[in-house]
């Protein structure tokens, strides 16, 4: 165990190479989080030499379920087979010459000492070790929440350029044999493919990461999606929000205490629900929106991807950035307004 990295200070550090790489195989998340988690330990190591990891330290937990053993063994029986894909194609997408490299030269995971030892093939080391250029790196708080193992991928390729470009394009095959599911019948129609791997990986990064991402069509033949574009930005660091003190009422317990109206600002003694909550509302504040009316927004539309609340702040920022949008505050409040029928 690598002690001197701490749980946000774990960085993962990959050649763009690698990260453009192709998967013969889908990896899960907890697969992918398991090959990221193990790169983290080579800060500082000795790369050719064994290396171990607690299972309490990658859970992040110290009590573990019998499932979390179960499941992790599974992963290290998958990870130590995993394959990663150099290709070089023709113009007409014909592989010409094609470099397989597997990514553990030996993987042990030991359920009695709660320890996983692996050594990574050397010739994957020269991706991930002594990096000079070409190369990205990004924290692992940053995906170890993310639960679709797309969004896991797609947040890697978009991290090579967020901080230079505001886009990445992709055809829609080149991008599937990215992700490793070309050629899969499940996501031969668009509608599946975007419903459950594009739809799914913008909203969660958007959510849990220190990325605004959401993608639009690019390119169409025949009535077919071909290409599609990724609109991305890193955020701001959220500021703290300004407070209020509340003076304590003097009047009897059975008075209804005072209701948050629109234009106030979020009293001292109120706490978010969750870092969802507060990060919503703090994305809210950058749109121009009154501390009150995010306060409405983040309680009645509330913040699971599934409401599209995370998309909608996204897009709206993507426009102020392409110069669409000049009236900030009255174009989100209309947006609001119109599609969750909110009285701000």
């Amino acid at each position: 165990m690598n002690y001197h990295i701490t749980k946000t200070t774990r960085k993962v550090r990959k050649s763009n190479a690698l990260i453009n790489a192709r998967e013969k195989v889908s990896l899960s998340a907890l697969e992918q989080k398991l090959i990221l988690f193990s790169i983290t330990e080579l800060d500082g190591a000795e790369p050719s030499r064994p290396l171990t990891i607690e299972f309490q330290d990658f859970f992040g937990e110290r009590k573990l379920k019998s499932s979390q053993y179960r499941d992790l063994r599974k992963a290290c029986k998958s990870v130590a087979s995993a394959m990663v894909a150099f290709e070089q194609t023709d113009d007409k997408g014909e592989v010409q010459l094609g470099e397989y490299v597997p990514v553990f030269g030996k993987i042990v995971a030991d359920n009695m000492r709660g320890e996983l030892t692996f050594e990574f093939n050397s010739h994957i080391l020269p991706h991930i070790t002594d990096l000079k250029k070409n190369f990205t790196s990004y924290l692992y708080r940053n995906v170890a929440e993310l639960k679709s193992a797309y969004a896991i991928r797609i947040y890697e390729l978009l991290q090579q350029g967020v901080d230079r470009y505001a886009s990445r394009e992709f055809s829609v095959e080149e991008l599937k044999e990215i992700l490793g599911i070309a050629g899969l019948k499940t996501y031969e129609k668009f509608g599946k493919f975007r419903q459950t791997v594009l739809d799914k990986a913008c909203a969660e990064i958007t959510e849990k990461t220190d990325m605004d991402v959401s993608w639009e069509e690019a390119e169409k033949q025949r009535n077919k999606i071909t290409a599609i574009r990724f609109l991305m930005n890193l955020k701001q660091p959220a500021e703290k929000v300004k407070v209020k003190a509340v003076e304590k009422a003097a009047s009897p317990s059975s008075v209804a205490p005072k209701q948050l109206t629109i234009g106030e600002t979020v009293p001292k003694t109120f706490t978010f629900e969750s870092e969802k909550h507060r990060r919503l509302h703090a994305r809210l504040l950058e749109l121009e929106l009154s501390s009150g009316q995010a306060m409405v927004v983040v309680k009645e539309v509330g913040v699971e991807g599934e409401t599209g609340i995370w998309k909608l702040v996204n897009e709206i920022k993507m426009g102020v950035k392409d110069g669409k949008v000049t009236s900030v505050k009255s174009y989100t409040l209309k947006l609001l307004k119109d599609r969750y029928q909110l009285s701000l």
